[in-house]
């Protein structure tokens, strides 16, 4: 899917936790770095226990350079 299908996706459905990392997944995979981070903080948000979540959120902040997070 494209970025903007998945924003289409998410205007439909705010709280869709799954929508929020695969825009942050498809956004760190354009090395868009900080809209990752925004997305996948947003999952995190309405799904704090997905460890997927976390560990894509920890690698978008390690390659940011922020370790403290």
């Amino acid at each position: 899917m494209s970025q903007k299908s998945f924003e289409a996706a998410l205007r439909l459905d705010p709280k869709s936790s799954d929508g929020h990392t695969n825009l942050g997944v498809l956004r760190m995979q354009k090395r868009d770095l900080t809209g990752a981070e925004v997305s996948l903080g947003a999952a995190a948000g309405l799904d704090p226990e997905s460890s997927d979540v976390q560990n894509d959120l920890g690698v978008v902040r390690q390659a940011k350079g922020d370790l403290v997070g």
